[in-house]
């Protein structure tokens, strides 16, 4: 399967990041709360608007649809 924006994953679909586009203040953002390459993440609520609920490094975090956009996966 090709990669994906995390945005288009479903819910409770795991992938690994593969990289993260966009400035080094965002790319430092995101690596800084566990976005990194390799590492495991699993989408747990995907609504039609609003953030994304992900599952990253045993920890819940909200993402704006925006910067789900920016974080490639592979899905498993």
């Amino acid at each position: 399967m090709p990669p994906l924006p995390l945005s288009l994953l479903s819910p409770n679909q795991k992938a690994s990041v593969i990289s993260v586009s966009g400035g080094r203040g965002l790319v430092k953002r995101l690596n800084d709360m566990g976005f990194g390459p390799g590492a495991e993440v699993m989408v747990l609520n995907r609504a039609m608007s609003g953030p994304l609920m992900v599952m990253i490094r045993g920890t819940r975090v909200a993402i704006g649809r925006g910067l789900a956009t920016k974080i490639m996966v592979n899905p498993e």
